[in-house]
């Protein structure tokens, strides 16, 4: 199976150019919402500042690290996917299988927390 792990924020991680954004993009095209970006009268008028709120909560899983996750798997190299996916809940496995066309196991309890913590975040 493969696993993926990101990288987050630890020390030799390199910031995306815009290279890599263009990239993704193009990637995840048809997957993933173009989500509004937003402004609020009242909020401007409590800040004394215009804002903007880029609404990831209309995302299909809802939530920005849909984005994220689609494009990582569609970086991955053409052998990665004989293996087939993992998926932490059964919420995300009916997901990931309808949008990639592959299967998706589903992963317990136990080997979350293992993966956690050999990727040091538990």
């Amino acid at each position: 199976m493969t696993a993926i792990a990101n990288a987050g924020s630890s020390s030799g991680t390199r910031l995306p150019t815009f290279a890599d954004v263009a990239a993704a993009h193009e990637r995840i095209a048809g997957i993933a919402h173009r989500t509004p970006v937003l402004t609020s009268r009242f909020a401007d008028a409590r800040t004394g500042a215009t804002l903007h709120f880029k609404c990831e909560n209309l995302q299909r899983a809802g939530a920005f690290k849909f984005r994220g996750a689609c494009n990582a798997i569609a970086a991955l190299p053409e052998d990665a996917w004989e293996d087939g996916f993992r998926a932490a809940y059964d919420w995300l496995k009916a997901r990931a299988e309808r949008l990639l066309d592959h299967p998706v196991e589903t992963m317990d309890t136990g080997e979350i927390t293992a993966l956690l913590r050999r990727i040091g975040r538990a």
